[in-house]
């Protein structure tokens, strides 16, 4: 399952969160297939901060679950184009914001389990 975090976002009412979750929607329908992943079966989390102070200066987009797919050169622009698209989206709604996107490695080691296929 393809999992994207959004921290440090400021105070936003939920409308707003949910317009940033149709934008991923849209990116995430055109990179399905190139990266292998199913645009069905993912979570977006937005974590409350525990500090406010700073919220929506720096935004940290984490994204996980992504297939293990060979690392071409093409694979890789691929990758380098869906992490900008999603800070984008962000920037859209946070214009003032340095905004990271980063893509987290799939690890085969990493143990998972879920009540569902």
């Amino acid at each position: 399952m393809l999992v994207i975090k959004v921290w440090c976002l400021p105070k936003a009412p939920e409308k707003r969160l949910f317009e940033l979750s149709k934008g991923f929607d849209r990116i995430l329908a055109g990179f399905a297939k190139k990266l292998g992943f199913n645009k069905n079966r993912k979570c977006y989390l937005f974590p409350a901060d525990m500090m406010e102070t700073g919220l929506g200066e720096e935004i940290l987009i984490e994204v996980s679950g992504l297939s293990q797919r060979p690392r071409t050169s093409k694979v890789l622009d691929d990758l380098q184009v869906f992490a900008t698209e999603l800070a984008v989206e962000v920037t859209r709604f946070y214009p003032k914001a340095r905004v990271v996107s980063r893509l987290e490695p799939y690890d085969p080691d990493q143990v998972t389990w879920s009540n569902r296929s």
